[in-house]
């Protein structure tokens, strides 16, 4: 067994006092969480350029850049973006590293050498089943921590198209940092699974320089992890997928006719964070972006404008869901409907509880943004993503209130249709009690006629059969069904005929002969 590095005991010991680290810990513990390669993008502002320097670092890179003496110097690790001798000695202003995908190693050497805090780290692993024992880092943190706090995690909805039905079970992403999947039919044949991603900002301050962290995670593949129980063995399986639209709406001003493609001669996949940050950071620096002394918002300001794309996303499914539950209910025959309401129950249900942890984690950004930190200055940036945020949480709320309103009325068409179906099975007991009815007497007089041949089918006699058996059979039938309104007015004409002589007759509310002396 591998002795434990020291921020991995460093973690154990602040577990014991603060259980929402457990996720974090159990991370670091298992040794079989390496599921891919972790990738790194390093982003150097230099003195006297407008646009940062991008240079892609395997582990050993990321080990020389910080372990790395006199850092506030480029050294000779930019020889593949072409720079010159005198280019390698500017002085660097600050670096981000963007880390796509994190490892066990990967957490253990920033944490040691950056000193960050365990509850970064473990926000941004995020459990996808919990039990009842476990807690999420942000369930445990109050506002007035958040002001203190020095990085944030922002956690969003990634839609992806299934082009087969997926299978009934849990469902999470193959990678590193395993991401939960919520299957949900969105029309006939078509499923979209709503995948968790997180990007984690952190702003670290040295004499020299300062430094930000942004982790992010891998783009979406066919490849997922299944478990037909919750707690179960999972295996890996293949489901072909493709995100929604195309990934997020670009955020970005059009660019003028014929000028398409000046845009840093580089494109724009939308497929993962990590690319379309080094492609957003090297095409347009932010307005509120200061390169010598950046604020935290200034660092999220990319992730979180790509995430409230995102968001946007998941309000037009919660739109399309509306839209699908009010038609399901507008039905001809909503006896056939039952499998199909309780379906609708069950996922209406799943997105009440879905949309309360959507709002949850809106309202945790826009906290975010609203946080004053002491020396920073509010900036237009902010001021515009808290809008935009606050109409996020405003469209999630009313069509979560849409979406929860509907639960009711499928309530009732269900109880409908179970009280519909016992009336057919009423009608049903009492055709099978008139057919005993009719049947009984007849077979009864033919056990006692069969003792006698003459009396029997063929025989002389045979026709007392009949002259016996309906009579008794009506006689039966009468007696066991009697028409409730025939009895009613067979007793008021006796009573009419009884008081005629001892007063008038008159008719009363019940349409019923009625004697009044």
């Amino acid at each position: 067994m591998a002795s434990k590095s020291a921020y991995h005991q460093h973690v154990d010991r602040i577990s014991e006092r603060k259980p929402s680290l457990a996720a974090l810990c159990q991370f670091l513990s298992n040794a079989n969480t390496v599921k891919g390669p972790c990738r790194i993008v390093r982003l150097d502002f230099l003195e006297g350029k407008e646009k940062p320097v991008a240079a892609e670092l395997d582990y050993g890179g990321l080990c020389s850049t910080l372990l790395k003496d006199d850092i506030g110097k480029l050294a000779d690790c930019d020889n593949d973006q072409g720079s010159t001798s005198s280019e390698k000695w500017e002085q660097i202003q600050g670096r981000i590293l963007l880390v796509e995908d994190l490892d066990k190693r990967t957490i253990e050497l920033l944490g040691q050498h950056l000193d960050i805090d365990p509850m970064f780290f473990a926000s941004h692993l995020h459990l996808p089943w919990r039990d009842i024992q476990d807690r999420e880092p942000e369930e445990c943190t109050l506002p007035s921590q958040v002001k203190r706090q020095s990085f944030t995690n922002i956690h969003y909805h990634r839609p992806v198209l299934f082009d087969s039905m997926p299978p009934t079970g849990e469902l999470s992403r193959h990678m590193n940092v395993d991401r939960k999947v919520v299957v949900t039919p969105i029309s006939k044949d078509r499923y979209v699974g709503l995948v968790r991603h997180c990007a984690s900002v952190l702003l670290r301050r040295r004499k020299t320089h300062w430094l930000g962290l942004v982790l992010v995670d891998r783009p979406t593949n066919d490849e997922y992890l299944y478990s037909a129980e919750r707690g179960g063995p999972s295996k890996s399986i293949s489901l072909p997928s493709r995100l929604l639209l195309g990934g997020y709406e670009d955020f970005l001003d059009s660019p003028p006719v014929g000028q398409e493609g000046a845009q840093g001669g580089r494109s724009l996949n939308r497929l993962g964070l990590l690319n379309d940050l080094r492609f957003y950071w090297c095409f347009q620096v932010p307005e509120s972006f200061n390169p010598a002394n950046p604020s935290l918002h200034a660092l999220a300001y990319y992730p979180l404008r790509i995430v409230a794309a995102e968001w946007m996303k998941y309000a037009g499914i919660m739109y399309r869901a509306v839209k699908q539950f009010e038609y399901s209910t507008s039905v001809k025959d909503i006896r056939d409907e039952l499998e199909k309401l309780n379906s609708d129950m069950r996922a209406l249900q799943r997105w009440r509880r879905g949309s309360m942890s959507s709002e949850h984690k809106i309202e945790a950004i826009i906290r975010m943004l609203k946080a004053e930190r002491p020396g920073v200055p509010p900036s237009s940036d902010s001021a515009s993503l808290i809008e935009d945020f606050e109409y996020i949480l405003a469209t999630v709320q009313k069509l979560g209130r849409h979406l929860e309103s509907m639960l009711p009325v499928v309530t009732s068409l269900v109880q409908i249709i179970d009280s519909r179906r016992s009336f057919d099975e009423t009608a049903n007991v009492s055709r099978l009690t008139i057919m005993a009815l009719i049947f009984v007497p007849l077979a009864y007089i033919s056990s006692l006629f069969s003792m006698s041949e003459q009396l029997g089918p063929g025989g002389p006699y045979f026709w007392v059969y009949f002259v016996v058996a309906i009579p008794l059979t009506v006689a039966v039938v009468l007696v066991a069904k009697l028409p409730l309104g025939m009895l009613e007015r067979a007793t008021c004409c006796v009573r009419w005929r009884r008081g005629s002589a001892q007063g008038t007759n008159v008719i009363d509310h019940k349409g019923l002969m009625k004697t009044e002396v």
